[in-house]
């Protein structure tokens, strides 16, 4: 299987993620932060979208022999300054790598009104990531 049709099944995936995101953001905001198996997804397929964005981006920064990142943040970082994203779409994305550690790690913290807001306002974030990266394919 060639690089380009492994990042597209991942780019299909995360498609798939966001749609199901957008279904879970129609919810009323008291509705999510009320029901557990509503922010439960959400904070799941977030969690999963986040990590899809990650695998595509370290094999971008793999197979381009752009650099070995330190942290989640970094994979973003080092296609920020390979031109691949720009500068504001790179800080969204970082701010998403740290959501994906709350949502891995400090699950006994999460905000639900915060991932709620995560969902209604990062999806563009993660639509305009996949339009940077297939530029870049």
């Amino acid at each position: 299987m060639s690089n380009r049709n492994v990042m597209q099944k991942r780019l299909d995936k995360l498609r798939e993620y966001i749609a199901l995101l957008r279904k879970i953001g129609k919810h009323s905001k008291n509705k999510y932060i009320n029901d557990s198996l509503i922010h439960g997804s959400g904070e799941r397929y977030l969690h999963l979208a986040a990590e899809c964005a990650l695998d595509i981006g370290s094999h971008i920064v793999a197979s381009q022999k752009l650099g070995s990142p330190g942290s989640y943040r970094e994979v973003f970082t080092i296609l920020g300054n390979a031109g691949i994203l720009n500068s504001e779409l790179t800080r969204q994305m970082e701010d998403l790598a740290g959501l994906r550690n709350v949502l891995a790690h400090d699950y006994l913290r999460i905000d639900h009104a915060k991932t709620y807001d995560a969902i209604k306002k990062e999806l563009s974030w993660i639509e305009n990531y996949i339009e940077a990266v297939e530029k870049f394919l």
